[in-house]
């Protein structure tokens, strides 16, 4: 009855490691009671890796009630096919059906182990235009911005389902000179590199960066992503 333990906005969020290594992350719990306001934060829609509609929260917060949250995204997996060396699974929610001009979210991973990528598109199903933000939230502020080279680019390619356009700059993960993985966005995404926290455990936030991308849609539509590994 919306009072479990958890009580995040992290409905279709992922979580991203590459041989033991935390690449992309759930930004973690912070605080409970003693610091309320770092308790909503962390548990808000902008605080996972999963794209946020107009600003709005998947379900509301009640900021006086830091165990609450209402149950009516209706997050579900809508199929998982594993494959010997390409796994798909597709995923969706409701949250944003309760907008004026409703939308819902249908979010498709597609790994690639041949390739070592990881293909992801967000759909949007609804009416009405709505400003869409997605974000990657990282456990440090090891990123840049490059241009990446013409292997990486191929191999986004061949793990994509269809042809993409990308935009020119990448966002590099790990430490300058040795980079661990690449985030790829198709043309047309807005994107940047914002300065953020990250709770390793409790009562612990760290420096972090969060990788944002955004774009006003007109439902049916999709944007696409790549994470390329090293």
């Amino acid at each position: 009855r919306g009072v479990g333990g958890h009580s995040h906005n992290d409905k279709l969020s992922f979580e991203l490691h590459l041989g033991g290594r935390p690449l992309i992350v759930d930004p973690g719990t912070g605080s409970y009671t003693r610091e309320p306001a770092m308790r909503n934060a962390f548990r808000g829609t902008a605080a996972h890796n999963t794209v946020q509609v107009d600003g709005v929260e998947q379900a509301p917060l009640d900021p006086a009630r830091l165990f609450a949250l209402p149950e009516g995204a209706k997050a579900r997996v809508v199929a998982f096919l594993p494959g010997s060396s390409v796994d798909r699974l597709r995923v969706r929610h409701d949250g944003y059906r309760m907008l004026p001009a409703p939308v819902g979210i249908e979010r498709t991973f597609r790994l690639n182990r041949h390739e070592r990528a990881l293909a992801g598109c967000d759909s949007f199903i609804g009416t009405g235009q709505h400003e869409v933000i997605g974000r990657f939230h990282l456990p440090d502020e090891q990123a840049r911005r490059v241009t990446p080279d013409a292997q990486v680019l191929a191999r986004a390619q061949r793990a994509a389902e269809e042809p993409l356009e990308f935009e020119p700059l990448a966002v590099e993960l790990g430490p300058a000179g040795a980079p661990l993985a690449w985030i790829l966005l198709e043309r047309g995404l807005e994107s940047g590199l914002v300065a953020s926290g990250y709770s390793p455990g409790y009562g612990r936030v760290v420096p972090a960066m969060t990788v944002e991308f955004r774009r006003q849609v007109k439902p049916p539509t999709g944007l696409r992503w790549l994470v390329v590994f090293r």
